[in-house]
Order: C-alpha cells, then structure tokens, then sequence
C-alpha cells in the first residue's frame, strides 16, 4: 500500500535478507536510506554487504554513521575501527 514507507522498505529489506537475495538486500537498503537516511536497518545492511564484498572504505562510512548514532556502543565504535584497519587508515 505504501512501498516507499520505511516500515514498508525495512520489512522488504528483512525478506530478502531471509532469501538471501544481496541485490535485493542492496536496492531496497538503498530505497530505505533516501527515506530514511539514519536507519539502523538500512545501514546494518549496506555495512554487511560492503564488508562481505571487501569494500572496507565504504563499510567505515556505514559504520562511522551508526557508531555516531549510538555512541555509548563501544561494540560499534570497535566496528568503524575494525573497518578503518582494514582500509589501511
């Protein structure tokens, strides 16, 4: 009823996870940050899939994001790090 919704995008985003669909995963994590750009779901996804894919400059970006989000995470804070060493920064 309302597919750009982001309770809409992030259960679209959850199936395909399930399917272990990645274009899927991407697309509608993608929909879901132009909706809602600070989504824990969206960049939960998009940090996944950029580690998996080894793009580690792009997954301290989605790390960096939710680390500041959630700041008293220190789990997230050593996330971001863990992605920046293997950027080479």
């Amino acid at each position: 009823i309302q597919p750009r919704s982001a309770e809409t995008l992030e259960n679209a985003l959850t199936a395909a996870w399930q399917m272990s669909d990645r274009e899927r995963v991407r697309r509608y994590a993608e929909r879901l940050t132009q909706v809602a750009p600070q989504s824990n779901h969206a960049l939960w996804a998009q940090l996944v899939l950029a580690t998996e894919d080894k793009n580690y400059e792009a997954a301290a970006g989605f790390a960096s994001s939710i680390a500041q989000a959630n700041a008293a995470s220190a789990a997230d804070w050593y996330n971001l790090g863990v992605c920046l060493e293997q950027a080479g920064k």
